[in-house]
């Protein structure tokens, strides 16, 4: 499921949950967005449990972005330990 595409992070919530009562795994992905529409992404992937995301390597796609992507490694999102989303924009947004 794609949050961009289906009404945000609460409507993937609700599919997701709606998937689970019918024993389907729900698996979030991304559109083509900035590292922190990504790791958004991841977190509420994370969230979902399991192997709940695909897809979200597509920082290499833009030209520039926002903020730093959080690290991919061994094909894995490094998710931060504490609060947030672990990134901080690298300059102000107009």
């Amino acid at each position: 499921m794609k949050p961009a595409r289906i009404g945000g992070f609460s409507a993937v919530l609700r599919l997701a949950e709606r998937a689970a009562r019918a024993g389907i795994e729900a698996v979030a992905t991304s559109v083509v967005e900035s590292a922190i529409g990504v790791a958004a992404t991841a977190q509420l992937a994370a969230a979902l449990g399991g192997e709940a995301v695909h897809g979200l390597a597509t920082g290499s796609w833009l030209r520039e972005d926002v903020a730093k992507p959080l690290a991919i490694v061994g094909g894995e999102i490094l998710l931060p330990d504490g609060p947030g989303l672990g990134l901080v924009p690298e300059r102000p947004f107009a």
